[in-house]
C-alpha cells in the first residue's frame, strides 16, 4: 500500500508540471503502474488464501487436540466414578473416614477448651495423656455409634454433635462466668437458653469451626453408603468400643492421673484453669462420677446424727424474736472499691454508705460468677457449704424459722420456672413464695420491688413472728453495650465504648437500687414491730465478654491472690436493726461482721441476736471459727485470715466433720425435733 501511496504522490507532481517531452514517458509510466498495481493485487489475494488454508488447518488440530483432551477427561471422570463408588461403598473406607473425623471432634474440643490461650492449645499436644483422653472417647462414642447403627452419618453427626455442643458451652460459661460447663448445669439447661439472648455473644473463629463441622462431616459421611455388617460382627464391634470406652473413662476418674499432668503443682484442683488444662471432654466426663450425690468419706449415719444432737439444738426464746427479712440483690456489687468515683457525675453509692455506716457489714466470698445465684441463695438458707440438686424436702433455716412459730414467705420478680424455684423453696420450708406471675400488677423493677417487700410485710399475720427472703431481678445483666440508658455516669477515660455504655447502664441501675433500699429502711425504722433485715449480693456482675471491663479497668482477677479472690467472688452484705430491734438488742447492729462464704451468713445473724439455733448451725460455727471461708468455686480456702489450698490437720478434720454434716442435713430433717422455747 505504501508504494502505491508513493506512485500516486509521483504522477500529481509530474501532471502539475508537464513538459512537451515527457508525454511519451508519462504514457509508459501509467502502463508499468497497471502492471504494478495488478501484481500487488495477485500477491494480496494470494497471500489471503493462504492465510484461509492455515487458519483452516490450525482450527482442524485444535479441534483434533480438544476431542482428544475431552476423551482423556471423560475416561479419567469414569476412572474418578468407578473409584468413589467403590470408596463409598466400602467398609474400610468408612472405617477410616469416621475415625479421622472423629479424631477431628477431640481436636476442635480442645480449641474450644483453650479459648483464646493458643499458649495453652499448643501445650495439650505435649501431654499424651491429655491428648488421648480427649480424642479416644470421641473415636470410642462414634465407632459405639456405628456398630449400632451401621450407618456412618448417623454416628458422626450423634457424637460430634453431643460432643461439640458441650463443648462451646463451656467456652461461652468460662467467658461469661469464669466457670466450666459441668455435668451439674445439665439441669438448668432449659434456663440456660432463656438467659442466652440476655447476654451478647460473639462468634469467635473455634465455635465457627465447630458450627460448620458438624453439618459438613455429616453430609460427607451422609455419602458413604457402606454395606452393613453382619450382625455378628456389629454385635462384636459394639462391645469392643464400649468396652474401649469404659476403660478410657475409668483413666479419666484416675486422680493420680489427672494430677501429674499439667496442671500438676501449679493449679489448684477443680478450678477453671485446672478444668481447662485438661481439655474439656476428660474433665467434664471425670465430673459425671464426682457430680453423684454419694456420701462424703467417712459417713455413717448414726454417727452423723449423734454429732447434730450433741451440738445441743436450742429454739429462739419469745421475747427475744424479731421479724427477719433477708433481700438478695441480683449483680449487686460496690464498684468503687476498685474503681475512684471522685470524677463520677453521680454518688452512686451514697445511700449504700449511709446504710452500711448504720449496719454490721462484711463482704461474702461466693461461689460464683456473673450468675448462678441459686447456689448464694440456697446455701444461705440451708445453711450449706456446697450445693446439689434439690428434689425433696430438706432441713434448712426457713423450716428451723417454722418450728418456731414464724410464718416465712418470699417474693421473686421473676419466673417460677427458672432455677425450679417454685418447688425448691417448697422443698426449703416456705409457707408460701411468690413470683412474677402472681401479682397482676408486678413488674421485674426494683420500683415495683423494693415497696412490694414493705407492703407484704404489712399484711402479714400479726400474731406470728415473720422471715421473709427477697430476691430482686434488677441488675441482671447482660447490659446495653451501645448506647446509655441514663445520664453518664463514669467518664469514658481509658474504656472502649462497648464497655463505657456497659458499665455506666449497670451502675445507672445500681444507683435507683440504692435510693429505693434507703427509702424501704427508712419505712422500717420507726415501725413499732422490730425488724431486723439482712441484705446481701448473690454474686459479682458480669461487665462484658470475657471480662472486658474488668480488664480494661486492670482488675486483679487472679483467684490464687486475696485481691483476686475478693475481686471475682466478694459481694457486700450488712446486718441492719430498726429502733424497735436496736431497743431489744442493743448497740449490736454496727461495725465490721467479717467475711465468709454464703453458708455463714445466717450463723452470724444469729450470733449477733444470740440465738443458738439448731445442731447444724451450732456444729457449723466450729468450722467457721478457723476456716470462714471454703470457695469451691477455686478449691481455696481462708483459714486464720489467710488463702491456702491445703489445710492444717485440725482445719481439715472440722471441714470432714461440716461435710458429713452437710450430707446428713440434706438428707434427713431434724427441726421438727426442736421443741418451740417458752
Amino acid at each position: 500500500m505504501r508504494i502505491i501511496r508513493s506512485l500516486q504522490r509521483f504522477t500529481r507532481e509530474i501532471r502539475q508540471k508537464p513538459k512537451p517531452h515527457t508525454a511519451r514517458a508519462l504514457r509508459a509510466f501509467a502502463s508499468a503502474r497497471r502492471v504494478i498495481l495488478d501484481a500487488l493485487r495477485s500477491a494480496r489475494s494470494g497471500a489471503r488464501a493462504l492465510f484461509g488454508r492455515a487458519k483452516s488447518l490450525c482450527v482442524g488440530a485444535a479441534s483434533f487436540a480438544r476431542a482428544r483432551i475431552l476423551a482423556a477427561g471423560t475416561a479419567a471422570a469414569g476412572s474418578a466414578g468407578r473409584a468413589w463408588r467403590f470408596a463409598r461403598h466400602s467398609r474400610a473406607v468408612a472405617a477410616v473416614s469416621l475415625l479421622l473425623l472423629s479424631i477431628e471432634i477431640g481436636l476442635i474440643s480442645l480449641r474450644l477448651a483453650a479459648g483464646s490461650d493458643t499458649a495453652l492449645f499448643d501445650s495439650y499436644f505435649t501431654d499424651t495423656a491429655v491428648l488421648l483422653l480427649n480424642l479416644l472417647p470421641g473415636v470410642f462414642l462414634a465407632a459405639l455409634l456405628y456398630f449400632a447403627s451401621g450407618k456412618p452419618w448417623i454416628a458422626f453427626l450423634t457424637a460430634a454433635a453431643t460432643l461439640l455442643l458441650f463443648s462451646a458451652a463451656n467456652y461461652y460459661k468460662i467467658q461469661t462466668r469464669a466457670r466450666p460447663f459441668l455435668p451439674s448445669d445439665l439441669v438448668f439447661i432449659g434456663e440456660a437458653a432463656a438467659m442466652f439472648g440476655k447476654f451478647q455473644f460473639s462468634l469467635d473463629p473455634p465455635v465457627i469451626l465447630a458450627a460448620l463441622y458438624i453439618p459438613l462431616g455429616t453430609l460427607y459421611c451422609a455419602r458413604l453408603r457402606p454395606s452393613r455388617p453382619r450382625l455378628r460382627i456389629r454385635l462384636s464391634g459394639a462391645a469392643a468400643a464400649l468396652a474401649a470406652l469404659a476403660i478410657c473413662t475409668a483413666l479419666m476418674q484416675s486422680g493420680n492421673l489427672y494430677s501429674r499432668g499439667r496442671g500438676a503443682n501449679l493449679l489448684q484442683s477443680g478450678t477453671p484453669d485446672d478444668f481447662s488444662a485438661h481439655g474439656f471432654i476428660w474433665p467434664f466426663i471425670r465430673a459425671l462420677r464426682q457430680s453423684a450425690s454419694a456420701p462424703p468419706e467417712g459417713y455413717g449415719e448414726s454417727a452423723a446424727k449423734a454429732r447434730l444432737q450433741a451440738a445441743l439444738p436450742n429454739g429462739i426464746p419469745r421475747d427475744r424474736r424479731v421479724n427477719v427479712i433477708s433481700i438478695m440483690l441480683e449483680s449487686f456489687n460496690d464498684v468503687s472499691e476498685w474503681m475512684f468515683d471522685e470524677n463520677w457525675s453521680v454518688d452512686v453509692y451514697e445511700k449504700w454508705r449511709a446504710l452500711k455506716s448504720e449496719s454490721l457489714s462484711g463482704s461474702l466470698i461466693t461461689n460464683t460468677f456473673g450468675g448462678g445465684t441459686i447456689d448464694t441463695e440456697r446455701l444461705f438458707l440451708a445453711g450449706l457449704l456446697s450445693l446439689d440438686e434439690i428434689t425433696y424436702d430438706i432441713d434448712s433455716y426457713v423450716r428451723y424459722f417454722k418450728t418456731q412459730g414464724y410464718y416465712t414467705e418470699g417474693l421473686h420478680v421473676g419466673d417460677d420456672w427458672y432455677y425450679n424455684r417454685k418447688a425448691v423453696n417448697a422443698y426449703l420450708g416456705f409457707d408460701n413464695y411468690y413470683f412474677l406471675q402472681d401479682f397482676e400488677d408486678s413488674d421485674r423493677t426494683d420500683a415495683y420491688f423494693l415497696p412490694k417487700i414493705r407492703a407484704m410485710f404489712k399484711a402479714r399475720d400479726r400474731a406470728r413472728p415473720y422471715f421473709a427472703h427477697h430476691l430482686s431481678y434488677q441488675n441482671h445483666g447482660g447490659y446495653y453495650d451501645t448506647f446509655l440508658m441514663g445520664d453518664e455516669i463514669v467518664p469514658k477515660g481509658v474504656l472502649s465504648d462497648e464497655s463505657y455504655y456497659i458499665l455506666n447502664n449497670y451502675l445507672y441501675g445500681i444507683a435507683d437500687t440504692n435510693e429505693r433500699l434507703w427509702t424501704l429502711a427508712e419505712s422500717f425504722r420507726h415501725d413499732s414491730a422490730p425488724v431486723v433485715l439482712v441484705i446481701y449480693g448473690d454474686h459479682k456482675a458480669w461487665l462484658g465478654y470475657d471480662d472486658m471491663v474488668y480488664n480494661e479497668l486492670d482488675v486483679n482477677l487472679d483467684t490464687g491472690t486475696p485481691d483476686g479472690l475478693y475481686n471475682r467472688y466478694a459481694t457486700p452484705y450488712i446486718i441492719w436493726g430498726n429502733d424497735a430491734a436496736r431497743a431489744m438488742f442493743g448497740d449490736v447492729f454496727k461495725g465490721d461482721g467479717g467475711d465468709f462464704s454464703p453458708g455463714f451468713l445466717m450463723n452470724r445473724l444469729f450470733g449477733l441476736l444470740g440465738w443458738r439455733g439448731d445442731g447444724h448451725m451450732n456444729a457449723m460455727d466450729k468450722l467457721r471459727a478457723r476456716v470462714p471461708v471454703v470457695n469451691s468455686a477455686t478449691g481455696t480456702f481462708i483459714e486464720n485470715g489467710a488463702l491456702t489450698n491445703e489445710l492444717t490437720r485440725l482445719a481439715q478434720t472440722l471441714l470432714t466433720d461440716a461435710r458429713v454434716m452437710d450430707y446428713y442435713r440434706k438428707n434427713h430433717e431434724l427441726n421438727s425435733e426442736i421443741e418451740e422455747e417458752p
